[in-house]
């Protein structure tokens, strides 16, 4: 493939009208041509649509840097290139079975063309091809992955992105990982070109022929169904009557039919504005349980109907929100919140179960990410259960669950492989590996609504939120502050690393006045260790944590330990000028964590931030996990 930055302008401009057969996309090159918006075209085809770990993602436009079914094309063939050649490499010579691949698709807007596109592609390298012909959850393709040993998945969604956006997403039962990324990168790249009749998709017998979705989701929901009744801790105690929203999402379909089978459908109202799929998402401006506003519809439902708990999906039902009212507030739980109050459950379901001889007696672990709460380590080393931290994303957090369910645990020896009953991220995604080695918002919310919340508040006499305030009041008080500063561009990103890892180098072991205790960075493949522990820090670091995470030389990622209990990270986004920051405190009291996190917001922004990347901006007002407003000097 020829270094795009070197062709001219005009070259792309005719490459990309020479291979979109889309007459929409089409004619937006050609406008933009015909007005000589040469920035815009510069713009659109100088730089290509990356495939990473997390596929395709970006809004849908014209051009090779966007989401288009030319884009989806010429990804699908690359990707249809390498699942080929692992298959031969892979099978023995007795089998005689073409590789397989499902592929699932949301409700947005050409959603259906690029699965379709997709599809085409894999067929036409001899791929079966198992179709979702309806708009489904993405939780059903990793879990199809695993029920059709060998299978590739393709998800075509963007999650919980603007309507605008759209993305396509591979999995081999985990998310893929590096370097299968860069692999697959380097193929499409080869495979640029349309093969012949890759825009035909008239002929939907090549793949309409295999549709099961409905299969799948039969499956599915009948798997989910005997989880959640295995993990009971109070059978035959219904749960609390909750308000669901899928967000205009695909996820209200599969949620009523689980609710259906657990007898518990009478206790779950949807909210109607929200309730069928919409591509153009009329009732929120960002479709993402996290974003302020998101959620206001549910509760005012309600509010109208009396109840006082929330569960919500993003549009593709992968992620998971949980609102609950205390005191006549509503209080949105963060998503390290309700991965700690699961977990907590899931440990006591599974020792309960080892207990009774219901279960192997293998060692538990409990995965989280580098930008998620350390809480779950301190609750490990409290309650003796293995805890491991992964780098970001459920590509690592699925590939590590299966890697220690077959690894050998320390002495005194159990038996073969940990049980890792659960992992989870603080961007609301949470995992059961019983079902997938992915996130799945669906299988949460009924751990939470059917199996978790009925055994605190019958057997311990207490709401979700009272048992998040007993688990501090044991394991200590965790605060976070999750934002983002915008930069100006990715470069000025780029010198923000650069600097502050200048300044470790030069021995300047201050952030302001916090002293630094431990430094990581993910980039370099350096970690100082855990050399030294600040008043509660001892607490904030368990079992797991002290290993040293993998070098990713393609990331932007910084950890630094401090006095306090506090620990922050900050990261680049890679893909847009943002730099994201993650502060927690661990403290005896929330006064003393909020006020340990705002200082350290203060210090890296004055100490860091504005010296190594002036122009850089931040909200003007920041919320904290427990709902603290923090109003950021100027």
């Amino acid at each position: 493939m020829a270094d795009s930055s070197t062709i001219p302008l005009s070259d792309l401009v005719q490459q990309w009208l020479d291979w979109d057969h889309d007459p929409k996309t089409r004619a937006e090159i050609l406008r933009l041509r015909d007005e000589k918006n040469v920035a815009e075209l510069e713009k659109r085809l100088r730089k290509r649509i990356e495939f990473g770990t997390a596929g395709l993602r970006g809004r849908m436009q014209a051009g090779f840097s966007s989401m288009n079914g030319l884009t989806v094309i010429q990804a699908s063939q690359g990707l249809a290139k390498y699942i080929k050649m692992s298959h031969q490499q892979s099978s023995s010579q007795e089998s005689e079975q073409p590789p397989s691949v499902i592929i699932g698709r949301d409700a947005r807007y050409n959603s259906k063309q690029f699965a379709m596109l997709a599809a085409n592609a894999f067929a036409a390298e001899g791929i079966r091809v198992l179709w979702y012909q309806n708009a489904g959850p993405t939780p059903l393709v990793p879990f199809g992955v695993l029920k059709n040993p060998g299978a590739w998945g393709v998800m075509v969604t963007a999650s919980h992105n603007p309507a605008r956006d759209n993305g396509l997403y591979a999995s081999n039962g985990c998310q893929i990982n590096s370097p299968m990324d860069m692999e697959i990168a380097e193929i499409i790249g080869e495979n640029l070109e349309p093969w012949p009749n890759a825009w035909d998709t008239t002929d939907e017998s090549k793949y309409l022929a295999l549709d099961c979705y409905e299969d799948t989701a039969k499956i599915y929901c009948d798997a989910v169904t005997q989880f959640v009744n295995s993990i009971k801790l109070a059978p035959g105690s219904p749960p609390r009557p909750f308000v669901y929203t899928p967000l205009h999402g695909v996820g209200n379909s599969i949620m009523s039919r689980l609710c259906e089978q657990l007898g518990i459908k009478d206790l779950i109202t949807v909210v109607a504005e929200q309730q069928e799929p919409d591509p153009d998402f009329p009732t929120v401006t960002f479709p993402n349980p996290e974003e302020s506003g998101a959620l206001d519809l549910a509760m005012k439902t309600a509010d109208a109907v009396g109840r006082d708990l929330i569960i919500a999906n993003d549009p593709d039902a992968d992620r998971l929100a949980v609102v609950e009212k205390v005191n006549g507030t509503w209080k949105k739980l963060t998503g390290d919140q309700l991965g700690i109050l699961l977990a907590s459950y899931m440990l006591d379901t599974i020792t309960s179960q080892q207990q009774q001889g219901q279960h192997t007696r293998k060692k538990i672990a409990m995965l989280t990410t580098a930008v998620s709460t350390s809480m779950l380590s301190k609750f490990a080393r409290a309650e003796s259960f293995h805890a491991q931290e992964t780098l970001t994303g459920f590509k690592w957090l699925g590939n590590v669950a299966r890697r220690l369910e077959s690894s050998t645990p320390p002495p005194p020896p159990p038996p073969t492989g940990y049980t890792v009953p659960f992992a989870f991220e603080e961007a609301l995604g949470y995992m059961f590996p019983a079902i997938s080695y992915d996130k799945d918002g669906l299988t949460a919310a009924l751990v939470f609504a059917a199996a978790a919340e009925p055994h605190w508040r019958i057997n311990e006499g207490v709401t979700p939120y009272e048992k998040l305030t007993q688990l501090y009041a044991r394991y200590g008080y965790f605060e976070n502050l999750n934002t983002y500063f915008v930069s100006p561009d990715v470069g000025v990103t780029r010198k923000l690393f650069e600097g502050s890892g200048k300044e470790m180098e030069m021995g300047m072991g201050m952030v302001g006045s916090l002293p630094i205790l431990r430094w990581r960075d993910v980039t370099l493949g350096f970690d100082s260790g855990p050399t030294g522990k600040g008043e509660g820090e001892g607490e904030g670091e368990g079992e797991g944590e002290g290993e040293q995470l993998p070098a990713d030389p393609n990331s932007q990622m910084v950890t630094v330990w401090s006095e306090r209990g506090i620990r922050f990270t900050l990261r680049g986004s890679g893909t847009e000028p943002k730099i994201k920051i993650y502060i927690e405190s661990c403290s005896a009291s929330r006064d003393d964590a909020v006020k340990a996190i705002c200082d350290a917001f203060m210090a890296v922004l004055e100490d860091w931030i504005r010296p190594c990347a002036p122009g850089v901006a931040c909200a003007e007002r920041i919320v904290t996990s427990s709902g603290f407003v923090f109003d950021v000097p100027r």
